[in-house]
């Protein structure tokens, strides 16, 4: 089997640490510190850059300062209805797929979730809470939904830590037990709710934010 290349690596890198919130927003980076951060080289890093930059996760300046872009209350909206609409669809389609120790992985990545939230660990909170929804959604085979729904965590994703400045009410109330509980009821209706409620948290707390 041949090795992944190494500028796919750096991009695979990069798309995770932006997804995963790695990256604040509104910190200036530049190609060789990205480099560093996830270890890889300067030259593989560059094209990884090019590439997300296309995709929206970030942006260049003249001075080749890079910079998650700003989100303004026009996008924000954008991109919680288009989450809105995808999402619980996303969740339905992934519902007849999910066995007993897929539950069982979600179960584990939500508690260490709670931990991260009681521990005030927003880096952790971010990781376990990307990895939980895609893990659920990329349940179904070859979804068509997952990699769209991507797009839009590759834009909304940095934003997260908001949360954890405004949000300790809306944190504590676990959307995912609610999941799993409908999961393991095979209820299609109550996993729709439960994923529709979980977004609506974030937009609630980052509106109060004052992001969107």
């Amino acid at each position: 089997m041949a090795a992944t290349p190494l500028h796919d690596l750096a991009y695979l890198a990069l798309k995770e640490a932006l997804l995963e919130g790695r990256i604040p927003p509104g910190q200036p980076v530049t190609v060789a510190s990205l480099a560093a951060l996830l270890g890889t080289g300067t030259m593989p890093m560059r094209e990884a850059v090019r590439r997300l930059t296309a995709e929206g996760g970030l942006s260049a300046s003249e001075t080749r300062r890079l910079t998650v872009p700003a989100l303004g209350s026009a996008r924000f909206q954008a991109l919680m209805r288009a989450r809105l609409l995808l999402e619980p669809e996303a969740a339905a389609d992934a519902l007849p797929f999910l066995g007993p120790s897929d539950v069982a992985e979600l179960s584990q990545t939500d508690a260490a979730l709670s931990q991260a939230i009681l521990a005030r660990d927003p880096a952790s909170y971010m990781r376990l809470n990307y990895r939980f929804h895609f893990r659920l959604y990329r349940a179904a085979p070859e979804s068509v939904l997952a990699p769209l729904i991507e797009s839009l965590w590759l834009q909304f994703g940095p934003w997260m830590h908001l949360l954890f400045d405004r949000a300790s009410a809306q944190l504590a109330t676990d959307r995912h037990q609610a999941a799993l509980r409908a999961v393991r009821a095979g209820n299609e209706a109550a996993l729709r709710a439960a994923i529709t409620a979980d977004i609506c948290d974030a937009l609630d707390t980052l509106k109060a934010a004052g992001q969107g």
